[in-house]
């Protein structure tokens, strides 16, 4: 139960300069009424609470902030007490997305509940992440990526998330959609002139990327989750969970990613004729069907399917040899407990002497002049 008014709660909380002026801050706030040591902890249910919804918008770049509680917080304070928030929920541990997680947030309510208490932590981390790069604030790049997670963070914790209304989250979660579809880009410019200038090794920027992106690749499987279960579909089919289909057809996807890609490389090399893409799979009835977010699975195909076709039409142009001699060929099978697909084609393979650095984000086989 919440603890009544004027009880002392004693918790285990971090004890950095952040959280000691988020400490002071409540404090000064609503000394009769605030007692625990957690960041914006509402009396309320003991459930965090947002310090400001969406409808109680700031007044102005230097006014006050009210609570739900009533609270009036000046908007400096109000920036101290989030970057308390973000020294807190950054020292918690994010858990990993399963495909059970996703599918058991299949309602707005479930799907809100998971997304409110995931995101948070995650641009938290990713915040503290930007700045353990030694001279972030000189790249421009950097400093905008941080901008964007820092307004992302600030808009997550300042909305009141309310199952009987959820259009104030549900107008965040779109906003951050939006916002976020830009920091790939920023990342990889920074990280190039970074490389460039010696600021870190291929490998310390290897390492940085990884946990970066496949923390964002998490928070894109969230907010996707929630806008598919919020958003009306008329055509949405019945064993679909959001985003997730629980009869995801590997051979019609791969189809597919085969069809697009064939479309890309007439574009991209100007070709008269379509590189060769076959798909193989098991001649049994009912065909291989497991759960999957089938746009991911696209995405992944039509990548693997890109670097294929380009690297073929490169070695049939070297050697003016046929396309229809070197085709592509994905093999899709499976067993009662896994699904594998291969892609196999006849342009040459990966150099030893390149092997080690393929997994890199910085390197690319393609010319320098058309990168």
């Amino acid at each position: 139960s919440s603890p009544a008014a004027g009880d002392l709660v004693e918790q285990r909380v971090p004890c950095g300069p952040r959280a000691r002026a988020m400490n002071r801050l409540l404090w000064r706030a609503r000394p009769q009424l605030i007692r625990s040591a957690t960041p914006l902890e509402s009396l309320r249910g003991g459930r965090l609470l947002a310090g400001l919804s969406l409808g109680r918008r700031l007044r102005g770049e230097r006014g006050l902030a009210a609570s739900p509680l009533g609270v009036h917080i000046p908007e400096d304070r109000l920036k101290e007490f989030l970057q308390a928030e973000v020294s807190f929920f950054a020292g918690q541990e994010p858990r990993s997305i399963s495909m059970r997680q996703i599918l058991d947030a299949a309602t707005p309510e479930q799907a809100a509940a998971l997304t409110h208490t995931e995101l948070p932590i995650r641009f938290a981390q990713r915040i503290l992440q930007i700045e353990s790069l030694p001279g972030w604030e000189t790249s421009p790049e950097l400093v905008e990526v941080h901008k964007l997670y820092s307004r992302t963070f600030r808009d997550l914790r300042l909305v009141e998330l309310d199952v009987n209304n959820l259009e104030p989250f549900t107008e965040v979660v779109h906003t951050i959609k939006e916002r976020m579809k830009g920091v790939i880009p920023s990342l990889a410019m920074a990280m190039r002139r970074g490389q460039r200038q010696g600021a870190f090794s291929e490998a310390q920027m290897t390492e940085w990327l990884d946990t970066f992106l496949l923390s964002r690749i998490g928070t894109e499987m969230l907010t996707s989750q929630y806008i598919a279960c919020t958003t009306p579909n008329i055509k949405a089919k019945k064993n679909r969970k959001g985003i997730v289909d629980q009869v995801c057809d590997p051979v019609s996807i791969c189809e597919q990613a085969a069809k697009h890609t064939k479309k890309l490389a007439r574009q991209h090399c100007s070709l008269d004729r379509d590189v060769v893409i076959e798909v193989e799979f098991m001649d049994a009835e009912p065909r291989v069907k497991f759960p999957y977010v089938p746009q991911y699975l696209f995405y992944i195909m039509v990548e693997l399917l890109k670097n294929s076709a380009r690297a073929t039409v490169e070695l049939c142009a070297a050697e003016n040899g046929r396309l229809e001699d070197r085709p592509i060929v994905i093999s899709v099978g499976a067993d009662d407990s896994q699904v594998a697909i291969r892609v196999h084609d006849k342009a040459g393979g990966i150099p030893f002497n390149v092997a080690d650095r393929v997994w890199s984000y910085m390197y690319s086989t393609v010319k320098s002049d058309n990168a």
